[in-house]
């Protein structure tokens, strides 16, 4: 089966222990936008602040997104208005760690970015 284009990665990273805690890929469609995003929403509301949060998505997933999820992905220090962006051929890379400000992210045709991890 190929790849989906609408697919979107969260990873969380404990940082005092410098290993991933937690991790999920979602495939985000029109049809189950709503299921998704309360996940997306619900396991990141359940990562304590401070956790180092490293999120990959395509820009059809992030457009099906529901605001409630969007907002959720912002407490990772991602920009509303990249977030907000449609622009289904972009994918957008962030690290940042929750409930700490902005995060380094970018969006684009080929999105990345680096960022050491917190002690």
């Amino acid at each position: 089966r190929a790849p989906s284009t609408r697919g979107l990665v969260i990873v969380s990273v404990d940082p005092a222990k410098q290993q991933v805690d937690w991790a999920c890929a979602y495939e985000v469609t029109e049809a189950n936008r709503r299921l998704t995003s309360s996940r997306v929403s619900a396991d990141l509301a359940s990562l304590p602040d401070g956790h180092v949060v490293l999120v990959a998505a395509s820009g059809e997933a992030l457009d099906a997104l529901e605001d409630h999820a969007l907002r959720a992905l912002e407490r990772a220090g991602a920009d509303p208005a990249l977030l907000l962006r449609r622009a289904p051929a972009e994918s957008l890379a962030l690290i940042g760690a929750l409930g700490a400000g902005p995060a380094e992210q970018q969006r684009g045709r080929l999105a990345a970015v680096e960022a050491p991890i917190p002690a």
